[in-house]
């Protein structure tokens, strides 16, 4: 979906006129099954010589490394500073740099190739790589999986260590600190919550430099740019709290409280944190802003409910949205409900902006009931959630409505 229109219009650029079509597919099959190949041996890799500690830091680097070579891709086509600069830096590197495997597909789209040797280089060069990185691939994964691969592990699991004499009695217990302790072992998860949704709003402010004096000229924009923060950290958050207990929700179904009530805290966990987050922002925000007037305190009121809300909603669309008794983790959630919760969030983000009152107090009203009737949803599904033919009974209530 990405690299497709980009891969065409390269061919475009280099004069393939219609056969550009067939060569960026071509061209994009090529570079999925090399990445492909690629990740696969250094996932086993990884997973035979890495400790599991050091192998949750290099997934959070990778997802950091991912996210923002993304947003450069996307900042190169929107941004003629970052454009040029990006062109200077490939000019400098040596020309031996451009021979590897994943440049081939470019290679053939140089000036003065004409389409028969393009082909030839094409179905050549690119196939020859292509068996030669798979075979490689294939070939060094079950070399080191020869003797077993065992070692395995997740965010939930912990580590031996000797007791201590006196534990202190900590602030946060309970399904709080739970979810806290999660937090602070998984690093990958603790990156896609608090960096990444920095990441885009950095995006925009690198490629749009009038959006900083946007944001800290108009409090109005500010307390947009928190709430899509807040809501936008959900992604990773409140919504899949269902899903990452894919091997512990028996350990939950075991406690003297309902499910629902045990992920409603933690979805007041998330929503806590959200809100924290985007207050954060927006004080950074206040110290560098010289145009906050007394209206501007409605619009932070409105943004930090939003985040706290929609953390209600995110989790409630995520539950729903999950089967947990799927056995293939792609199919357990629908990621079509990412998208719903997108558009919710963008129409409750239209409150922040209407000039009017009882809009926004109406707009704020309908998000509340719809959190409400999603509350109301998950705790009727809960005690049928492990049943896959049980259905709770229908009961007049708001969801219904």
């Amino acid at each position: 979906m990405f690299l497709l229109p980009f891969l065409i219009l390269v061919y475009v650029s280099a004069g393939f006129g219609p056969a550009a079509l067939p060569f960026g597919v071509v061209a994009l099959i090529y570079i999925t099954l090399i990445a492909g190949a690629l990740i696969t041996i250094l996932e086993v890799a990884m997973r035979k010589y890495m400790s599991l500690s050091r192998l949750k830091s290099f997934q959070a680097l990778f997802t950091v490394l991912g996210t923002g070579s993304l947003l450069i891709f996307y900042a190169s086509s929107n941004s003629t500073l970052i454009d040029s600069f990006l062109v200077r830096q490939a000019r400098s590197l040596p020309i031996w740099v451009a021979w590897n495997p994943f440049c081939l597909p470019l290679m053939v789209a140089l000036s003065g190739v004409n389409p028969l040797q393009a082909q030839w280089r094409l179905l050549g060069l690119m196939t020859l790589a292509l068996m030669v990185v798979c075979w490689l691939a294939l070939a060094g994964s079950e070399w080191l999986t020869r003797d077993g691969l065992v070692k395995a592990g997740g965010p939930y699991q912990g580590a031996r260590k000797a007791r201590a004499k006196s534990s202190p009695r900590l602030w946060l217990r309970g399904i709080p600190a739970h979810e806290m302790l999660l937090l602070a072992r998984d690093r990958n998860l603790l990156v896609q919550v608090l960096i990444v949704p920095l990441m885009v709003p950095a995006y925009y402010l690198l490629v749009n430099t009038h959006m900083v004096s946007a944001v800290s000229g108009n409090f109005r924009h500010a307390a947009m740019l928190a709430f899509a923060v807040g809501a936008y950290s959900f992604l990773n958050s409140a919504i899949p709290v269902l899903s990452r207990e894919d091997k512990t929700l028996w350990y939950l179904c075991s406690f003297p409280q309902s499910l629902s009530s045990i992920l409603a805290k933690k979805a007041a966990v998330w929503a806590v944190l959200g809100m924290a987050y985007g207050g954060v922002a927006l004080v950074v925000i206040t110290y560098f802003s010289h145009h906050l007037h007394g209206q501007a305190w409605t619009d932070v009121l409105v943004a930090l409910y939003g985040i706290g809300l929609y953390a209600f909603i995110g989790s409630g669309i995520g539950i729903l949205a999950t089967n947990i008794l799927e056995t293939v983790k792609q199919a357990r959630f629908r990621t079509d409900m990412i998208y719903l919760y997108m558009v919710l969030a963008a129409v409750y983000a239209n409150a922040i902006y209407s000039p009017s009152v009882w809009a926004k107090i109406a707009q704020i009203v309908l998000s509340t009931m719809l959190a409400v009737a999603l509350c109301q949803k998950v705790k009727d599904l809960t005690p049928y959630i492990l049943d896959p033919v049980e259905r709770p009974p229908r009961e007049v209530s708001l969801a219904t409505e």
